[in-house]
Formats: structure tokens, sequence, C-alpha cells
């Protein structure tokens, strides 16, 4: 607002600017006169002035929404503060988890291991088939296997073997006899071999006749097995026998 006063002494002129947001609210010269005609010209500038700041926006709702605005900005900061922290402890759990998971791997892993199989305790090196009766052993193709500490005769040996759903062992492969010799002692033995007199040909128990597959040392009509070597001694010698019977029942 600025008042102007010529030399010669009449009354000032006010002027008043208009409002620089929204001239529209500036006031017009019906205010201007109604000034003019007061008295105190000082209360008059006084009450356009606050009328000029009840009507300017500034006072209204232009600054409200600032004073809002900066209310505001706290309550982001505490927003992101909070998603800050439970995106801490989300990382800190799956730490735990993976950490967890890295130490249980040892464990997992010996349980889901192949358990060794047991070994037969009178005879090293040997797998106990849990198809074969205790005290048997098998080669794991095809027969169960038994080695008697007790000496009989050719005949007698028969028997027992039968008795226990065997016989005396034929040793009709290469491997079976390999077989044998690896898990026999240095005893001798009966096997499933026999001729009725010298001259005849030798027959296994189930009647089939001998291939020669290995040479029979003697002239006696029974056969045994002693150090990986077929010999032939009087069926009524005792001896320690071996009995042959199919795995799992074949």
């Amino acid at each position: 607002m600025v008042a102007s006063m010529d030399s010669v002494g009449k009354q000032p002129e006010v002027y008043i600017p208009l409002d620089p947001v929204n001239p529209e609210n500036g006031l017009g010269n019906q205010d201007l006169d109604e000034c003019s005609g007061r008295s105190e010209q000082n209360e008059c500038t006084d009450a356009l002035d606050s009328q000029m700041l009840e009507s300017s926006p500034l006072a209204n709702g232009a600054g409200q929404e600032g004073m809002q605005q900066d209310n505001k900005v706290p309550n982001n900061m505490e927003g992101t503060n909070r998603y800050r922290k439970k995106f801490s402890k989300k990382k800190i759990v799956i730490a735990i988890i993976v950490l967890l998971l890295v130490l249980s791997l040892p464990f997992l892993c010996l349980f889901a291991a192949p358990k060794k199989p047991l070994q037969a305790t009178s005879t090293p090196n040997l797998l106990l088939n849990a198809s074969c009766p205790q005290g048997w052993i098998s080669d794991e193709e095809r027969y169960c296997y038994f080695f008697s500490d007790t000496e009989s005769t050719w005949d007698l040996s028969l028997k027992n073997c039968s008795s226990s759903g065997g016989s005396l062992p034929m040793m009709d492969t290469s491997q079976e006899m390999d077989f044998i010799n690896k898990n026999k002692d240095a005893t001798e033995y009966w096997i499933g071999l026999r001729r009725e007199k010298i001259g005849q040909p030798w027959k296994w128990t189930n009647g089939t006749e001998f291939n020669k597959r290995f040479v029979i040392k003697g002239d006696s009509p029974c056969a045994t097995l002693n150090d990986g070597v077929q010999s032939s001694t009087d069926c009524d010698q005792p001896r320690n026998w071996i009995c042959r019977k199919p795995l799992h029942g074949v």
C-alpha cells in the first residue's frame, strides 16, 4: 500500500495493490472511497490490510495444505523404517534356515548311505545271506554251503546233508570249485562223487556222469577234496563233509 500527498496539503490518496495470487481479490473503488472518507487514515489502512490477508488463499487453504504436507513427511519416514526392519528380520530367518540345512546334510547322507552287509563270523570275507540257515554261507548266486566240523563216513555224510535239504556238492562249474576251495580250511572233506568199483565211471549224487573236468587221484570209490586236490578214499573212512542246497529255494 502506497500513500502520496501533494505539496498544497490535499488529503493523501491511498493506492491499494491487487492480490498478487488472485488479482480478483483486490479491493475495488468502493473500498477506496470508504477509506478516503474516514478521519483516521491509519485505521483505514489497517482494516484494508486485514481484509487482504483474510481473502488471500495463502492464509486459507494453501497454507493449511502446506502444513499438512510437512506433517506427512515424518509419517513416510516411519513407514520406510518399519519396512526396513521387517525386511531385515526376514533375511535373518532365511539365513538361519539355510544354516540349519547345511549343518544337517552330513547326518542325512549318513542315514541315506547303504549299509554294509553282515559278514559271517565263522568265515571271514563271506556274506551271511538271510535266506541261508544259520551257519551256512552263500555264494550270492545259487547255493548255500555248510562246512562240517565233525567227521563221518561218506554214506552218513550224504544222509546228514539230505536231512538238511541239501546234498554233497557236485562242483559242476569252475566258479563253484573256486568258491569251495577259497572258503574251506585244510581239512579233507567228502564231496558228492562216487563210483561202484575201480574201472567204473565216476558219478555225482544226482546220477549224472563225471565229465573228467579234473583228475581224481587214487583207486578208492569215494572222492574227497583237500587243498584244492581231488582224491579217492575208502568210503567207510571218517571225514568232514560239505553240504550244498539251493539259495532262495531255487
